[in-house]
């Protein structure tokens, strides 16, 4: 009898000892668990995109800006610079967002595209050698009073034709939304595309042999 409460209380005292080493070790690994959650870890160094740009580089687009801008008679268009905050264009000193319309942000964004797209190729610079938009004189209307000589479609429209040669240019756009369709013409460099939507008269659409259910 006494042998066996003896056992016992060697092996209560040997779990006891066994159970305060795991004790230990549970404290040790909460506390390495701790510093670990709370040590100061090192942020990532973000790109600073500003250091890609020089105010030379700016400048020179901001020139091509202002010369298709000031072409199309967009008023205001001697002030037009970039804003290196939002890396986007403002005029007289207002973001187009506040300041226009969205026929307005529509042009001035083609506008924008054109004149980075053509600064790119001024400098020799990777860039595509043909510039495409779609729909760009859609939504903008303009003052009815203004001759059409002096509206903002007919002298992007004829920006456009006369520095046909640089590159090509397709704009796809509503045959009434256009101040005037441009003749065909190789010499100019134009070339004209009539979607007819019509199977026996011209062209259908933009992509050949497809056609709307119906008129399969």
């Amino acid at each position: 009898m006494f042998e066996e409460e003896l056992e016992q209380q060697l092996t209560l005292i040997r779990l006891t000892s066994e159970l305060e080493i795991v004790r230990q070790n549970e404290t040790q690994y909460r506390s390495e668990l701790f510093k670990k959650e709370t040590e100061e870890t090192s942020e990532p160094s973000k790109h600073n995109i500003y250091e890609d740009y020089d105010y030379d580089i700016i400048h020179g687009f901001e020139e091509k800006l202002r010369e298709i801008l000031q072409a199309s008679k967009i008023g205001g268009a001697a002030s037009a610079r970039l804003n290196m905050e939002n890396f986007d264009i403002e005029i007289g000193g207002f973001k187009k967002s506040v300041s226009m319309g969205g026929g307005f942000c529509g042009i001035l964004n083609t506008i924008t595209t054109l004149a980075m797209s053509g600064y790119l190729i001024d400098l020799d610079r990777n860039a595509p050698g043909f510039y495409a938009v779609d729909s760009s004189l859609t939504q903008l209307s303009e003052a009815e009073h203004k001759e059409q000589s002096d509206t903002i479609k007919q002298n992007f429209i004829e920006y456009l034709i006369s520095h046909a040669h640089e590159r090509q240019v397709i704009i796809v756009e509503q045959t009434k939304r256009m101040p005037f369709v441009p003749d065909e013409s190789d010499e100019n460099g134009i070339h004209v595309i009539k979607f007819s939507r019509n199977k026996e008269d011209g062209r259908y659409g933009f992509l050949n042999e497809v056609y709307n259910p119906e008129d399969q």
